[in-house]
Parts: C-alpha cells; structure tokens; sequence
C-alpha cells in the first residue's frame, strides 16, 4: 500500500505532511484484525478510506457505497 498526499513519520510513527513534491509514499505494514462492528471500542482513531486503485469514483467493490 501506499499513502497519497501524506507520509509515514517512523521517529514519531504518525502521519506527517508530504515532502515537497512527492505525491504517493509507500506506507508501513499494518496489521488488518477483522472485529464485528458492534464490539470495536472507538479510541478516538482516525478513520481513514482504503481504495484499491487511485481512482476515488464509482462503487468500492468492497462494501458497495458510492
């Protein structure tokens, strides 16, 4: 995966402004647990959309939204 418009801070391990001119960064290894919805405990964490391509447009073939 990669990120577009923001980079990986690994001294701080948060996301950080892009570099001047750099548009996709590649992004850490992340660790997907699948949990049902009703007993994930919010944090207060960021929510953050995941495309499989770069295109933001159409129906996500994952969960259907548009």
């Amino acid at each position: 995966m990669s990120l577009e418009g923001a980079r990986w801070n690994t001294e701080q391990f948060v996301l950080d402004e892009s570099q001047p001119k750099v548009l996709f960064t590649p992004s850490p290894c992340f660790w997907f647990k699948p949990a049902i919805v009703s007993d994930i405990v919010n944090t207060g964490g960021y929510e953050c959309p995941i495309y499989k391509t770069t295109e933001r447009r159409g129906t996500l073939s994952t969960t259907g939204h548009r």
